[in-house]
């Protein structure tokens, strides 16, 4: 096999300099900093010098997988047939892989969604692919792309994923949010990474090195919190560095200019009424001892959707109310007549609402969120990007806000939101990253925000960058 350098920044150089010569490496790059593309760069260097293709396995978010297949189309010349999507019954992409791997004798790049390969002891289909790739198959080669998926060490996603990269030879994580909850997430994406060779194979050990339990001793808090030793940090950041490459999008890229606008938009008096009755009733539970963090922020969810528009009754009924909203953001995309505008929102309520905007003003939408199947997700998004005529695309961060390239978008406007700053880094990049500069010479994000409400806590949390449920409430606390 031919090695053809394409053209890389000059930190995906560096990484992939560091890469190519060891057998585990992370690339925590920044959401839009390339590091798709490091990966695939250091993979062929692993082929070029076995002077073949190593049987490898992508394991990704279900929205990116088309996205890695065109990748490598892109930046190797691998057959086509040689990369191998799988997705759909998990008996399919069985089927479909055991036909590749029959046809080149195993060297064969699958990338499939963490799903398709999860273990479980109710579902033989799983049991059997899981079985298959470990057993039969062996890929030598394992890409674990947003690899803060598999932070939580008791899922069964995790604990399949450290089966099949104990079995390979050369490991790859990837994740611009390495870090999301706590320092926790490093154990398991470590133990994926190198086996347990920096942090051990016991987690409970590495909590007893690296942490303490903060109530140890109080029965009024029998659960354990576990915060980080003194010196511990800098000690976990010098062990990670050695194996790793941490680029922020900022220090790398030439990137347009990037305008951030808030609008502020009045509750109506009928949201106001129903707001301050919500509120009163989120105030006498969050002042009860007995109050735990998460299920106050499941309560506030109320006051988020009085905010946006609607309410949910106590028999699930749905009512939408008067709102200032919908007309907030009729005006601004009658201000871009021509422009290609993401609109974020994070209730399926929202999405009705904003469908109702673009047909009132004529507006061609695609959708990307949790009630389109992913094939179909895939599909609208291209559309929005290769169609002049259709303007808005409609996201919901936790669906379309990883590993999809929208730069074609010049504005994205926040309809509603949620506390996953994690969520909010990711969608902001799906259209200021490395390329945004080839489109438009600023990207403008813009927040619709109802002043003195749940929504000032939310902004503030999401700048503040908290990130667990205590911390949060904290701040409820403090500002409701």
């Amino acid at each position: 096999m031919t090695y053809c350098n394409p053209v890389l920044w000059e930190h995906q150089k560096v990484s992939v300099a560091r890469a190519k010569d060891l057998n585990e490496f992370g690339f925590l790059f920044d959401p839009g900093a390339g590091k798709t593309l490091a990966a695939i760069t250091t993979l062929r260097w692993k082929y070029a010098d076995a002077k073949r293709l190593l049987p490898t396995l992508v394991l990704s978010p279900a929205i990116t997988l088309e996205n890695w297949k065109e990748e490598w189309s892109k930046f190797s010349k691998i057959p086509e047939d040689q990369v191998v999507v799988l997705t759909g019954p998990v008996k399919r992409r069985l089927l479909t892989l055991k036909a590749a791997v029959e046809k080149y004798r195993g060297a064969v790049i699958a990338i499939t969604n963490y799903e398709g390969i999860t273990q479980h002891k109710t579902n033989q289909a799983n049991m059997d692919i899981l079985r298959y790739i470990l057993q039969e198959w062996q890929p030598m080669c394992l890409v674990v792309d947003e690899s803060h998926r598999c932070a939580t060490v008791k899922s069964s996603r995790t604990k399949s994923v450290i089966k099949i990269a104990d079995n390979a030879i050369y490991r790859y994580i990837l994740t611009g949010t390495f870090v999301t909850n706590s320092p926790e997430d490093i154990w398991a994406q470590f133990r994926i990474l190198d086996l347990g060779a920096s942090f051990g194979k016991n987690y409970w050990g590495f909590l007893g090195q690296y942490f303490y339990d903060a109530n140890a001793g109080n029965p009024h808090r029998p659960y354990k919190d576990w915060k980080l030793q003194k010196g511990s940090m800098d000690k976990l950041r010098d062990i990670v560095a050695r194996k790793t490459m941490r680029i922020k999008k900022e220090d790398c890229i030439d990137l347009p200019e990037l305008v951030t606008k808030t609008v502020y938009v009045d509750l109506t008096p009928e949201q106001l009424k129903h707001y301050n009755e919500m509120k009163a009733e989120m105030l006498t539970f969050i002042n009860d001892a007995a109050c735990i963090a998460s299920m106050a922020l499941t309560k506030t969810l109320r006051l988020m959707q009085i905010v946006s528009g609607f309410m949910k009754l106590e028999d699930g009924t749905v009512v939408h109310i008067p709102n200032n909203r919908e007309h907030a953001l009729e005006e601004l995309l009658m201000d871009m007549p021509k422009e290609k505008v993401i609109v974020w929102a994070v209730f399926h309520e929202n999405y009705i609402q904003i469908k109702r905007v673009c047909d009132k003003l004529g507006i061609q939408y695609r959708e990307g969120h949790g009630l389109v199947s992913e094939k179909d997700k895939y599909k609208e998004i291209e559309e929005f990007r290769k169609d002049p005529e259709v303007r808005v695309l409609i996201g919901n961060p936790a669906a379309v806000g990883i590993g999809v390239n929208i730069k074609e978008a010049g504005t994205s406007i926040d309809f509603s939101y949620n506390f996953s700053f994690a969520q909010q880094e990711q969608k902001y990049a799906r259209n200021f990253r490395g390329g945004s500069v080839d489109h438009h010479t600023k990207v403008t994000r813009i927040q619709l925000q109802s002043k003195g409400t749940i929504e000032d806590i939310i902004i503030k949390a999401l700048d503040y960058k908290l990130i667990t449920s205590e911390e949060i409430l904290t701040l409820v606390k403090e500002q409701l």
